[in-house]
């Protein structure tokens, strides 16, 4: 059975054109084509405090086994992809989610129990993978979760980053609807989860499978490949459509209407406008960012590093030449005021300070005569009566000013610094007093300071010319390279102004257009609109009737499919055929029609049909790395090298967690050039550390 007879599938969606609809095919499954698992990075998650799981390229094999004794490490591995991918949703997957005392599982309980023990004041525990590969190049998922000092975990104290891109660009994820943001993108661009188990699974998974729960599970991973739940929801929105119409079928006034016409299109000329100014911009930065890269890489070719390391040592070499103008502003300042101040010499500089203050007790005489007058306008008004000769005033007058209006000693008899407040002077004077204190040591650390901030400069230039190399190729090469980069930065602020006026434009176009379709409608004869309803309706029953006679198909194709993979795993032929009904009920089906699935079958047979279906469904499904945990623990040794070298011949990349005795040498050496060098997951005894050592291929 081919890949495509099963997985393609098409899901419709409404799509509104004025007062019509219309519906559309869309492919329903993500294009994850050629999608690998190429890092974990984990801090603080269970044993690990921190590690990097590296998983080698396309090249270095399809089957990476990751090996290790019971209790080192590799479910935690598992469990913490399941819980990045899926958070909340992800918990049933996790076999060890459920809560020893209480029986149940709880996502925060096993995320409290999942911290590092030895976390200490770094309250939060971290898991990113990255894969590589699919549309976008490269994706990296990171999932943190945040704990109270008491270690509890709550809802909101988790963040989820994706960075997409070989630029590794961060993808917004909404604050409002978080949770169906991240489900969409999940299920969009790697696995949704729906279809996690038949993925990502360990042997009690397997167990579950072959149990009670089969058909349920094979129900709902055929209904998600064919996008089923889609067409219900289209079915849904349709029905309401016609509800809707049939409702609202009253006519308004026309008043306005022209006008928000009018209004209506000088908006959308103007989003237009905005629009190709915003795809221009693009066009133009993405040849650039292809030649900034292919400078890099030309760059990274000559000195042998990587373009972050690169990049910092420019900013760096910016940052510090920035630094030394400060200083030597500083420098310059100090040089051109203080040290002249500190040259003139401590007699000059003292006799400034005294003649200030000289001319500053003048002022304060001078400004005490003012008052003195006037008090002894009043003191002669008091005696007016009693001076009986003439030239008793001219006495007091004398005796007064001897008395009174006699300047203080050290008081100047002029001027020369009238210009100076006594602020000013109080200022001048204590600017004098520190600049013999102070002036030499600070040009003396302002100096020290240039030449060390020079050194630095000398020493990331001597770093930029080493990785530039010192022929004239490199550096040609870095003037290029910050050229481009000068220009896309030029291009992306202009992009974002457009981005923004773009933004703008819809905003306020989007409530007129909204009132205007309003208007329109309800102006719109009821004939018409009641047709659109019966149409809708008409369209709905088409798509149940796509669902009563898709889903058999489906199911007779997987049939097919698990038929082929279960003849490929067993040894045995006993099973003639496998048919799988369209409500997902599962039979064995025996050379003499008899369904074996009523009789008492080993468990080895039970996991070897498991894994048929599992096979089967991961080999026609859009195309995600297979992931299995310890799966092999019930499988003789013929059944596991079927399993294995069936596995490895689908496609996707196969990661295998297993303990040492469970895939032997002889199994591995089966895969030949498939087998990926070995990983080990080791934990020390004594601190309960876990580690992961990659290993050579032999």
């Amino acid at each position: 059975m081919s890949r495509e007879a099963l997985s393609t599938s098409s899901a419709p969606s409404l799509v509104a054109a004025g007062e019509g609809f219309s519906i559309s095919l869309t492919q329903s499954c993500p294009m994850t084509a050629n999608l690998r698992l190429s890092e974990i990075r984990l801090r603080n998650w269970k044993a690990y405090k921190s590690a990097v799981l590296e998983l080698p390229a396309a090249d270095g094999g399809q089957v990476v086994v990751i090996g290790g004794q019971n209790g080192a490490g590799k479910t935690s591995l598992m469990e913490a992809l399941v819980l990045t991918l899926y958070g909340r949703e992800g918990l049933p997957f996790v076999a060890r989610a459920k809560d020893r005392r209480r029986g149940e599982a709880s996502y925060d309980g096993f995320l409290e129990r999942a911290l590092n023990r030895d976390a200490g004041s770094d309250r939060h525990m971290a898991v990113e993978a990255v894969f590589v590969g699919g549309p976008h190049g490269r994706i990296a998922l990171e999932r943190v979760w945040y704990f109270s000092a008491a270690g509890r975990h709550e809802r909101e104290d988790e963040d989820v980053r994706i960075r997409q891109g070989m630029d590794e660009d961060l993808v917004a994820v909404p604050a409002e609807e978080r949770d169906t943001f991240l489900r969409a993108y999940v299920a969009d661009n790697l696995l949704p989860v729906n279809l996690a188990p038949f993925f990502i699974f360990d042997g009690e998974h397997i167990d579950r499978l072959s149990g009670l729960d089969l058909e349920g599970q094979v129900r709902t991973a055929v209904e998600t490949m064919l996008g089923v739940p889609l067409l219900r929801q289209t079915i849904q929105d349709l029905r309401t459509y016609a509800r809707e119409r049939r409702r609202d079928t009253r006519e308004a006034d026309d008043s306005g209407l022209g006008a928000l016409r009018a209004q209506v299109s000088a908006l959308e000329t103007r989003e237009d406008a905005h629009r190709t100014a915003v795809e221009a911009t693009n066009d133009q930065i993405a040849p650039l960012r292809e030649e900034r890269d292919s400078v890099v890489a030309r760059i990274g070719s000559l000195h042998g590093d990587s373009y972050a390391s690169f990049k910092g040592l420019f900013e760096t070499r910016e940052r510090l030449v920035r630094d030394r103008a400060e200083l030597q502003d500083q420098l310059r300042r100090a040089l051109s005021v203080d040290l002249a101040f500190a040259l003139s010499g401590n007699p000059l500089r003292a006799a400034v300070r005294s003649r200030l203050g000289a001319e500053t007790l003048r002022e304060r005489w001078l400004s005490g005569l003012q008052t003195s007058e006037a008090r002894y306008a009043d003191f002669i008004g008091l005696l007016e009566g009693e001076l009986a000769t003439p030239g008793a005033h001219s006495q007091l007058r004398a005796a007064w000013e001897k008395v009174w209006n006699a300047p203080p000693e050290g008081c100047v008899t002029q001027l020369r610094h009238g210009h100076l407040g006594e602020a000013e002077r109080h200022l001048v004077s204590r600017h004098f007093e520190q600049a013999s204190q102070a002036a030499g040591s600070q040009i003396g650390d302002l100096a020290r300071q240039v030449q060390a901030v020079d050194a630095e400069i000398h020493g990331v230039e001597a770093s930029i010319a080493r990785q530039n190399g010192v022929d004239q190729t490199s550096q040609g090469l870095a003037e290029e390279l910050r050229s481009i980069q000068e220009t896309i930065a030029v291009l992306e602020a202009k992009h974002r102004l457009e981005v923004e006026a773009l933004d703008e434009a819809r905003q306020n176009l989007a409530p007129l257009k909204q009132s205007l379709a309003r208007q329109v409608q309800q102006h719109a004869d009821a004939a018409p609109v009641l047709r659109r309803a019966d149409r809708a309706d008409r369209y709905a029953g088409v798509l149940e009737d796509v669902i009563e006679t898709t889903v058999p198909e489906r199911m007779t194709a997987l049939s097919e499919a698990v038929t082929k993979a279960y003849r490929a795993l067993a040894h045995k032929d006993e099973v003639a055929r496998i048919e799988i009904s369209a409500v997902g009920d599962v039979r064995l089906i025996d050379h003499r029609g008899e369904d074996l699935r009523g009789r008492d079958e080993s468990a080895g047979e039970t996991q070897i049909f498991a894994l048929a279906l599992m096979a089967a469904i991961a080999g026609t499904a859009p195309v995600f790395p297979i992931v299995m945990d310890t799966p092999f623990a019930r499988l003789d040794p013929r059944h596991r090298l079927n399993v294995l070298s069936h596995f490895a011949g689908l496609g996707p990349q196969l990661v295998l967690l297993a303990h040492p005795a469970e895939i032997g040498a002889d199994d591995l050496l089966q895969l030949g050039d498939q087998l990926a060098p070995p990983i080990e997951v080791a934990q020390d005894r004594a601190s309960r550390v876990s580690h992961i050592r990659s290993g050579h291929r032999s």
